[in-house]
């Protein structure tokens, strides 16, 4: 008989049984009524390629990806959307595998693995690696096996907005699985730690971090003299954070383990401008930031090559700094003019960067901040001129733009949004130096409250979320890193400080 190309799981009378048991595994945990399905993301990286099929044996809707002669094997599983991990070893049918918990009772399933990334009970982002591709348990070859569920029953499959075929024959999918490990900012998450890059009083680079077996530790980056807000983020097993040199020369450190960073500068002798605003993109690291033209400036750096490429994205001037988040397979980048109208530029796989304003063209006094929300819309946030918080965001499904003012009183600075499973967060400061922190999810209309710090935010706060807890740092008046946190479930904040003293 010839081997198909494709490599799967071969089952016996005696193994269908234990498969169907084991199908029972994606409904073991009572789920809620089922909401709106995730945007569920191929769970291999962005733009590769994926051979797939479904047999008559497999359990119902499921579906097994693979490459040609078993290319694919040991290479990264990812999350295809956020959720709260189950992490078996050795099932008889389906050996390693991890299931994600989404929210909605919407569960996935990656199985066969050869190994997993990812610890019980921890909570993922989409794009986070979660294990390595194998052929553990009842598999004869390397191969990739995905389930989607809801409510305890198996739904076809769906995946970067694609509902794929179900034939023996066998299809191919690429994945826009596109956007990196975790999400960019001042703090962010890597290797299981909480982290802050700050700026000491000194002009250099703070790398402050926590985890449970070590407290909080901060380490001088060393680098030369640097100014203004700096970015970090996760990609290819390192953290990489950029900053403006004082020099007007981008700073780029990138670390893992207990290596001592590296630095460089991507080619920006001179060019620097403003903040730099970044993110992970497949195989890519992406940067921008204002030059001595107020152009926006672009470097993006590729694992594949070992090359920096990049350019000017178009002719339109701005002030202040810009902000970039990835959206689907999608690169967005927000910034306001010196008029105080929106700059919105944009690119995806097949067209050149291309710019909008989303109809603002007046009245935007701060920063913008923002993030891509569950796959199907993304949110802008800004100061109006009258100090007030105002929201605009754009829905993929009816393609219409949203949005108006958030109640809560005026306020200064740049604010900071994150989102938190299902919620939007949204953290600045008022002129009293209160926190103030806006609050969003399905259901409720948006709330305000400050955590109970008061009188003592001296900087613009920026927040993290995490496993189980959404957290806010900021500048204390006397310069050191004040650190709150909320832990899901519960409604007391926690607060400790980290030290420190950095710059606003």
């Amino acid at each position: 008989m010839t081997r198909r190309t494709i490599i799967h799981r071969g089952l016996s009378l005696a193994t269908l049984v234990v498969a169907c048991l084991a199908a029972s595994l994606l409904s073991a945990t009572p789920a809620d009524a089922a909401g709106p399905r995730p945007d569920f993301r191929s769970p291999w990286p962005c733009g590769e390629q994926r051979q797939y099929y479904h047999h008559s044996s497999e359990v119902l809707n499921a579906l097994d990806f693979s490459l040609p002669g078993g290319a694919d094997f040991n290479t990264p599983v990812l999350a295809p959307a956020a959720g709260t991990v189950e992490v078996v070893h050795g099932h008889a049918g389906y050996g390693n595998y991890v299931r994600i918990h989404h929210t909605g009772g919407w569960a996935s399933m990656m199985a066969h693995l050869h190994t997993t990334s990812v610890a019980d009970g921890q909570y993922v982002q989409v794009g986070q690696e979660i294990g390595r591709v194998g052929s553990t348990g009842n598999s004869t070859g390397p191969h990739l096996h995905l389930e989607q569920e809801a409510d305890g029953t198996n739904h076809p499959i769906i995946l970067d907005g694609v509902a794929l075929r179900y034939s023996g024959a066998v299809s191919h999918h690429t994945s826009r699985n596109c956007g990196g490990s975790g999400v960019s900012g001042q703090a962010f998450v890597f290797g299981g730690s909480q982290r802050f890059a700050g700026v000491d009083v000194s002009g250099s680079l703070t790398n402050f971090s926590w985890s449970p077996g070590t407290g909080v530790v901060r380490s001088d980056w060393g680098g030369g003299a640097v100014t203004g807000v700096p970015v970090g983020y996760v990609h290819d097993g390192l953290q990489h954070v950029f900053a403006r040199g004082t020099d007007d020369t981008l700073r780029h450190w990138y670390q893992s383990g207990t290596h001592p960073p590296g630095l460089d500068s991507w080619n920006t002798t001179g060019l620097v401008k403003s903040d730099p605003a970044g993110f992970a993109y497949g195989t890519q690291q992406h940067v921008f930031f204002r030059n001595p033209h107020n152009k926006l400036e672009h470097r993006y750096y590729d694992t594949t090559t070992g090359q920096v490429h990049g350019g000017v994205w178009s002719d339109h001037t701005f002030t202040g700094n810009p902000y970039a988040f990835v959206h689907r397979d999608q690169q967005h980048v927000f910034a306001r003019t010196a008029e105080g109208a929106l700059l919105h530029w944009y690119w995806w796989p097949g067209i050149a960067p291309a710019v909008d304003d989303w109809g603002i063209t007046t009245g935007i006094a701060s920063d913008i901040t923002g993030f891509s929300y569950h796959g199907t819309q993304h949110h802008i946030f800004y100061r109006d001129t009258d100090g007030h918080l105002q929201h605009r965001y754009y829905d993929d499904a009816s393609g219409t733009l949203n949005g108006g003012t958030w109640p809560g009183g005026t306020f200064e600075g740049d604010p900071h949004a994150l989102v938190h499973r299902d919620q939007q967060h949204v953290f600045a400061r008022n002129t009293q130096g209160d926190l103030v922190h806006w609050y969003w999810w399905p259901g409720i209309n948006p709330a305000v409250d400050d955590w109970g710090a008061q009188n003592t935010v001296t900087g613009d706060p920026v927040g993290l979320s995490t496993p189980g807890q959404h957290h806010v740092f900021y500048r204390t008046t006397n310069g050191t890193l004040a650190h709150h946190w909320i832990d899901d479930g519960h409604h007391t904040p926690h607060h400790d400080n980290w030290g420190g003293n950095i710059t606003p």
